[in-house]
């Protein structure tokens, strides 16, 4: 795993909807790559916090994170995540996107963005994974008893 990007930016209106704050506002961006040996970039990960939330967690710092960042943001914060929210959608890869993963202009990726809430339902972190559709998909078991 790669880390790309971390520091502090101001919200755009999408990263503030997601985290319910106002747009403008400091976040914490934290954008890694996962690359596997046999399929090239595999998945492409961006953290978002609030810069209150995020304050004292090392999670803005360029080092990788030793535990994860769900169980370093429990650990370093204090703050009680009790649950995630998840939608899961297709879209064409920006250039940007493109070029990072190293799939074609446009190509479609899945995407998968987590919401990271307290008990109550206040948005803490919000977690982005673009997957590209040639190399990865998802699968989920659901129990039905």
């Amino acid at each position: 795993m790669t880390v790309l990007t971390t520091g502090l930016v101001s919200a755009s209106r999408r990263i503030a909807a997601m985290l319910g704050i106002a747009a403008g506002a400091a976040v914490v961006i934290r954008r890694r790559l996962v690359t596997l040996a046999n399929a090239g970039p595999v998945e492409l990960h961006t953290v978002y916090a609030p810069a209150e939330v995020a304050a004292g967690t090392g999670l803005g710092a360029r080092e990788p994170l030793p535990d994860g960042v769900l169980t370093h943001l429990r650990r370093r914060s204090g703050i009680d995540l009790d649950h995630a929210s998840e939608r899961v959608s297709a879209r064409p890869a920006s250039a940007t996107e493109a070029r990072v993963m190293k799939v074609a202009a446009r190509e479609c990726v899945l995407t998968v963005l987590l919401i990271l809430r307290t008990r109550a339902g206040r948005p803490l972190a919000a977690v982005e994974v673009l997957l590209p559709a040639s190399r990865r998909s998802l699968e989920q078991v659901l129990p039905l008893r």
